[in-house]
């Protein structure tokens, strides 16, 4: 502007033909917004990945924060390493949602906006983005791309996998299989599969997947209207829904479900929900279960048919049509056959993914770490010659602490496997040979498939064959402390859980068989005497009331049993105690120092 203006109006003194400030204030933001935005917004966003990276002098590995960029269609991968370390150091809850309300016109196209929000590491913390995307296609092909990077780079970060203790997203055929596929790699069938299995105690997912309780609602609820159901009526099956929802156990749901599908085929009002369905005698016949769909001409590939899931519900709705009673008039108005039909074909199939019936097995607020130094251990796999065995017996008793173990102590905090195993060792080694104490490493050993042999050397450099208790912590589902206590001179076996909400924390028959095979390499008992054995599982364990004072319990179980002192719980005396204790071990203290 200065050198296209006339000589004249530069002169000194001429202020009259200047332009006023507010003037040059905007000509320097046009010039500002032209030098920074480009009208290719492909270039514009090459530039800005370029210049994130030269900028970004904190990240180790990942550089910048644009780490993927597709031109047709759109496709943009956003993420920090900063926020990655944090999420490692204290793995939450993670939040997957997606929304197109929130950016601009893109040609033809308004792209979403995908990002990946993680829980606060505490009650009183915020949560924090781990990622964002922005994406035309809303594929399965698209956002497995997107998880699967961010999991490889993950990795490549902290050197372990993306493996959040459970992922919340909206009810997205394209979010769930592909949340599915690149994190659990495997894919939703097998998911619930193992969901399934779970529900009877045998194995547990990795990952939980769940879906927003609130979108699961509110397409319930669009059923219902769509059902023409109004009035009164439709709070009343919002309400058993709700209870759906907060099922714990599989009983629990199918008693839910039970009731919700009988209002919904029965044509008679009852007189109150429990006493008319207590009521209801089985017919010959069922007027509303010829209106519907007879489950032999489900297609076998739905899901209704192909999960277990599906088939169980389908099985129960078969039985409740035959349970109503016939009517010749409709003079309830919650009946609705079309609206248990929707339940059973698109909701009851996913249970696991909406209801608390997985969820609810681990306390999602229990840190993963603990495992860290374990799964190191139950890597390690059996040697062949008696020396090597020797040292590999030496690692079911050999204890390193560090100030991880130490810190873990403080009120609040999960004990890790060192903490506890120090301590269940102190206690063995004052009890002059009465006492033995197996780490934690146990359990891991047996998932390895030790011969008898190995077994017998392994015992026999521990010296457990004289000792009268044994005590075997060990870890359930990799975010809870437990443990079995064996008594061999009275032939019992005792296992201690103080976390068995809805019929979970029982034995497990694995374990079980294993500590047997114990037992018969270290001669205590063969196949002739397990009759006169015993398992206990006391249901008057006393249960915790938070989700971290597991592991302070555990080795108050194995100080009563191997000191046989009784006294109260307390938390924070217990965890005094602990650390007390490994610190006067002199091997310990050695390896606590800096």
């Amino acid at each position: 502007m200065a050198s296209s203006a006339p000589a004249e109006q530069l002169k000194d003194g001429n202020i009259t033909e200047a332009p006023p400030a507010h003037v040059l204030r905007q000509a320097a933001y046009e010039r500002r917004v032209a030098e920074r935005y480009s009208q290719d917004w492909a270039e514009d966003l090459t530039c800005r990945m370029e210049d994130s990276v030269a900028a970004d002098a904190t990240s180790k590995v990942l550089k910048g924060s644009i780490h993927f960029l597709g031109k047709v269609p759109l496709i943009v991968h956003m993420y920090k390493e900063h926020f990655i370390r944090r999420y490692h150091q204290h793995r939450t809850v993670l939040h997957i949602d997606a929304t197109g309300s929130l950016t601009k016109q893109i040609g033809s196209k308004r792209p979403f906006l995908y990002v990946i929000v993680a829980e606060g590491e505490r009650q009183d913390s915020t949560s924090y983005p781990l990622a964002h995307m922005l994406s035309e296609s809303h594929t399965v092909p698209t956002l497995e791309h997107f998880l699967s990077q961010l999991s490889r780079d993950y990795k490549e970060v902290t050197q372990q996998p993306l493996a959040p203790p459970r992922v919340v997203m909206d009810f997205s055929w394209a979010l769930i299989h592909s949340t599915v596929g690149s994190l659990l790699k495997t894919t939703v069938p097998a998911y619930l599969d193992t969901c399934w299995e779970a529900t009877k105690g045998d194995s547990s997912p990795n990952i939980i997947v769940s879906l927003c309780g609130a979108h699961i609602s509110h397409r319930f609820s669009r059923a219902v209207k769509e059902s023409g159901i109004g009035g009164e009526s439709a709070p009343g099956f919002m309400w058993l829904f709700a209870k759906l929802q907060q099922s714990k156990t599989m009983a629990e749901l199918d008693r839910w479900f039970h009731t919700l599908v009988m209002l919904a085929l029965s044509k008679e009002t009852p007189r109150t929900l429990t006493e008319g369905l207590g009521s209801m005698e089985t017919p010959s016949n069922s007027a509303a279960a010829a209106d519907e769909t007879e489950p032999a001409q489900e297609a076998p590939k739905t899901y209704r048919a192909q999960t277990p899931f599906g088939r169980h519900f389908d099985q129960l709705l078969t039985a409740a049509k035959g349970e109503v009673v016939e009517a010749d008039r409709t003079t309830s108005a919650f009946y609705c056959p079309r609206l248990a039909e929707y339940l059973v074909r698109n909701l009851m199939p996913l249970a696991p993914l909406w209801t608390q019936i997985i969820s609810n097995q681990r306390p999602e607020s229990c840190k993963l770490h603990a495992g860290k130094k374990q799964g190191k251990k139950k890597l390690r796999q059996p040697k062949q010659n008696p020396q090597q065995q020797s040292e590999e017996a030496e690692l079911w008793s050999t204890i390193q602490l560090d100030n991880d173990a130490i810190n873990s102590l403080a009120h609040g905090q999960w004990m890790t496997d060192d903490a506890l195993n120090s301590y269940c060792q102190a206690l063995a080694s004052s009890s002059g040979g009465r006492v033995a104490s197996f780490a934690t490493y146990w359990q891991p050993a047996m998932m390895a498939g030790r011969t008898s042999a190995m077994l017998k050397a392994m015992l026999t450099a521990q010296g457990v064959h004289t000792a009268d208790i044994w005590l075997l912590p060990y870890n359930r589902r990799g975010n809870h402390w437990a443990i079995y206590i064996v008594a061999t001179k009275t032939n019992t076996i005792v296992h201690m859980d103080s976390w068995r909400e809805n019929g979970l924390g029982r034995p497990n028959r694995l374990d079980v068989a294993f500590i047997q095979r114990m037992l018969e390499s270290a001669g205590i008992a063969d196949q002739s005497s397990w009759g006169t054995w015993r398992l206990v599982d006391p249901k008057e364990t006393p249960q915790q009331p938070d989700t971290f004072s597991c592991g302070p319990r555990v080795c108050f179980y194995a100080e009563v049993a191997a000191t046989g002192c009784h006294r109260r719980f307390c938390d924070s005396s217990m965890r005094l105690r602990i650390l007390q204790e490994i610190r006067s071990v002199p091997v310990i203290e050695l390896l606590c120092q800096d």
